[in-house]
């Protein structure tokens, strides 16, 4: 139970890290850029970055959907392994 545990933190840690990287980008892109800390120019998101974000993304749902599915099937086959020894 331990393992799909982990998956299942190790997927909602890979969801949540792309979205307060997101939240973090937006934040930024608004903050004013003058005087000693820039020239005026604003930093947009680059495609590298927001690959990186979504593939992040992409691989936590499937993580915790594969934490899920494999949950169910091992409880499937601890009751059926139970009924077995009965």
């Amino acid at each position: 139970m331990n393992r799909f545990v982990l998956l299942i933190v190790a997927g909602v840690i890979c969801i949540l890290i792309p979205v307060v990287g997101l939240l973090y980008f937006y934040w930024d892109f608004h903050q004013p850029k003058l005087g000693a800390v820039g020239n005026g120019k604003t930093s947009f998101i680059t495609l590298p970055a927001l690959i990186s974000i979504i593939f992040c993304f992409i691989l936590g749902v499937g993580n915790f959907h594969a934490a899920i599915v494999f949950r169910r099937q091992n409880n499937k086959t601890q009751q059926h392994d139970k009924e077995n020894d009965k």
